[in-house]
């Protein structure tokens, strides 16, 4: 969070904070009292804890630095469109962008999503229209991903970090995804291409008495629903395309649109929707290194990861 945000004041190193004061302005907006805090996950950049309110009720506060602040915004439009997330109580925006928010209180996970699970709810998130505010990732956003991650490594290097980047890989690699990226692009605007939850794992979908609700959608961005589906099988362990496939099909059975099968930039929709993940991913955390990572503690890993995603990348997207 900004060192000139209120809420800053009193996070430890590592880990964001919140207010009291905060906390009490939410608990006004919907005529409550807290009387109890219990922290449930709480890291540099949002923050979840448990509030146990005089009425015997608990609901949950979240809050986040200024790059996830539309939270609530997102989740508000979610509802609105029929997308089965948590309902938000309260909120509140600081000066900064950084924001503070009450939701629902949807208890234990009853079990493990499943692949149908999967495919029913990235169906209802992609039928919802696109919300201003949020970040584009159109085929020509798409197209500048390794154009824009040269210039980032650039700014790393050029900062004294990353400097065995060049010679493990990562730029020669972008470079060669450089040279087809308008290429592979083309079609990126084909159904499904609308609201998209960019961190769509099962941690995201939290299975209840009434059903599956989606959380954590911070990251939400306007862009083809495909990527959704790769991120289902997170980024730690190898790409597995057969499990892509798996996905599509069980997404387009469970009413997402039948286009999402079909080829674009000249790949089939599986590898195309695998390839631009990687790609869009590493992006993500080779910018996230270079604004938010105070330390190089972090360094190695993330370059290991990152060329671990550029490499899958590029075999879906120059091999193919």
């Amino acid at each position: 969070m900004a060192t000139d945000s209120p809420d800053a004041q009193t996070a430890t190193p590592g880990q964001v904070a919140v207010w009291p004061e905060t906390v009490s302005d939410l608990a006004e907006q919907i005529g409550v009292t807290v009387k109890g805090r219990t922290k449930v996950r709480v890291w540099s950049m949002s923050g979840v804890e448990r509030l146990d309110l005089v009425d015997g009720r608990t609901v949950i506060l979240k809050y986040a630095v200024q790059r996830f602040g539309e939270e609530p915004a997102i989740l508000r439009h979610a509802a609105e469109h029929g997308v089965p997330v948590p309902k938000v109580l309260a909120s509140k925006v600081q000066p900064d962008g950084s924001a503070a928010f009450f939701l629902e209180d949807l208890g234990d996970r009853v079990r493990e999503a499943t692949l149908q699970d999967a495919a029913q709810a990235a169906a209802a998130i992609h039928r919802c229209p696109p919300m201003d505010g949020i970040p584009v990732l159109d085929q020509a956003a798409l197209a500048a991903l390794p154009t824009s991650s040269l210039a980032t490594l650039d700014h790393l290097q050029a900062a004294g970090r990353w400097k065995e980047a060049d010679t493990n890989g990562i730029r020669a690699t972008l470079q060669r995804l450089q040279r087809v990226a308008e290429q592979r692009a083309a079609d990126a605007d084909l159904p499904p291409f609308g609201l998209c939850h960019s961190e769509f794992h099962p941690t995201s979908l939290h299975v209840t008495n009434r059903g599956p609700f989606l959380l954590d959608l911070a990251r939400a961005f306007t862009g083809p629903g495909l990527l959704d589906l790769v991120s289902w099988q997170g980024t730690v362990d190898p790409l597995d395309l057969g499990k892509v496939t798996e996905l599509l099909d069980a997404y387009v059975a469970a009413g997402g649109p039948e286009e999402a099968t079909a080829d674009r930039g000249g790949l089939p929709a599986h590898r195309w929707a695998s390839g631009w993940f990687k790609m869009w991913i590493a992006e993500w955390f080779m910018e996230s290194t270079l604004k938010y990572a105070l330390t190089t503690d972090s360094d190695a890993p993330n370059q290991r990861g990152v060329l671990r995603d550029l490499r899958e990348a590029a075999e879906c997207l120059v091999d193919a």
